[in-house]
């Protein structure tokens, strides 16, 4: 079946669309038809407008989540600085102690080497 277009006029309008003679429309049928106009663009429009204001909706979400991120990143970076620093200061710390557990290294293995002479001298004394 064909599909034809829904006409609504107005009731005052019948003798005319009957006959059909040149319309005279009156004021008051304008107003009509402007009116039923505007509540059909409306009937169109509205789920457009639906759905521009839930993508509205769904950009401030994404605006807020988005300045969350960049303050959890801002964050981040000042953590990873500061993390940054005390690894400085650990590795200094560490080389320090390194130094200091090499000396006490190089002065064991002296006192060994001493000890070793000494066995050796007081067994030829004693041998």
């Amino acid at each position: 079946s064909v599909c034809e277009p829904l006409v609504i006029s107005p009731p005052e309008a019948a003798p005319y669309l009957t006959n059909m003679a040149p319309i005279d429309l009156q004021s008051r049928d304008l107003g009509w038809i402007s009116d039923f106009v505007m509540q059909q663009m409306v009937i169109m429009i509205r789920p457009m407008m639906d759905h521009l204001q839930q993508t509205d909706t769904a950009a401030d979400y994404t605006q807020r989540a988005v300045q969350r991120l960049s303050m959890d990143v801002t964050e981040c970076r000042s953590d990873i600085e500061r993390t940054n620093k005390y690894l400085a200061i650990l590795r200094q710390g560490l080389g320090v102690q390194n130094e200091g557990k090499c000396m006490l290294q190089r002065g064991l293995e002296g006192n060994t080497r001493t000890i070793k002479r000494l066995d050796e001298q007081m067994e030829s004394m004693l041998g």
